[in-house]
């Protein structure tokens, strides 16, 4: 199957997944995976520098201090060292059952949507802690990714774009 999230390339590594079926275990879905970005050529026969299979789902992972920050598409966030995959923590619940926007990182905050609400989550020594979470309306169902501009975030959902910032925050 193919790979439906956005790669995430930092220093030779290259950090993806997937949420459909794994061919080497149909039992289970989807997955993270970190390759060497430096090799040449077929790089099916060396294999990953790491592989966790059955967590990943439509999100791009956020790479913040040599951590990779994973949204499954249950929403749940899991914290894995990057160097090896390990995971650091528990995974943090997010409000909502299902995740396809990707992050946002900016002044020390993961921002996160769930289809049908807003997170904002602080990066710790143990993990990861949502700070602020707000259910969304049933016509604001998150499908697309906030992005950030002018020192504010805009928040794109079924029924509006929402602006989110200080009204005098000089860009």
């Amino acid at each position: 199957k193919g790979l439906n999230v956005s790669p995430l390339i930092q220093g030779g590594k290259v950090y993806t997944g997937h949420s459909e079926e794994n061919a080497n275990n149909p039992t289970s879905m989807g997955g993270i995976v970190c390759l060497d970005g430096t090799q040449k050529g077929d790089i099916s026969k060396a294999g990953p520098a790491w592989q966790v299979p059955a967590m990943m789902g439509k999100s791009a992972p956020l790479l913040i201090d040599g951590r990779l920050y994973c949204f499954d598409e249950g929403a749940k966030l899991y914290v894995l060292d990057a160097a090896t995959g390990e995971q650091i923590g528990k995974p943090v619940k997010l409000v909502g059952t299902i995740m396809r926007s990707s992050p946002i990182y900016a002044d020390g905050k993961i921002y996160a949507c769930t289809t049908s609400a807003w997170h904002v989550i602080q990066p710790t020594k143990d993990g990861a802690k949502v700070t602020h979470k707000l259910r969304l309306l049933e016509e604001d169902e998150v499908s697309g990714s906030p992005r950030i501009s002018h020192g504010r975030i805009y928040l794109p959902t079924g029924g509006h774009l929402y602006c989110i910032g200080e009204k005098d925050q000089k860009p």
